[in-house]
């Protein structure tokens, strides 16, 4: 999984997301789209993505696991 990577959700998947000194958990509905912004734990069990406006962290296997890659991070030395 790289950073920039988009993946849809083929069932619902668990996601927290941090609201000031509060975390809440919530459901991703099934074909949502997250992008990948970033692996802090590398090969770890968490992963932050991006979900809609919200930033949230998600299980890596659940992404792995639930989800199928929609497009490649864009690359700037792809461009002539």
């Amino acid at each position: 999984m790289q950073i920039g990577q988009r993946f849809r959700f083929n069932r619902h998947v668990i996601a927290v997301a941090a609201q000031g000194q509060k975390a809440n958990s919530f459901v991703v509905p099934e074909g949502a789209v997250v992008e990948l912004i970033a692996d802090p734990f590398k090969y770890r069990s968490l992963v932050f993505v991006q979900y809609g406006t919200e930033t949230v962290i998600m299980l890596r296997d659940d992404v792995k696991k639930h989800a199928h890659l929609i497009d490649k991070p864009f690359s700037r030395s792809a461009v002539s």
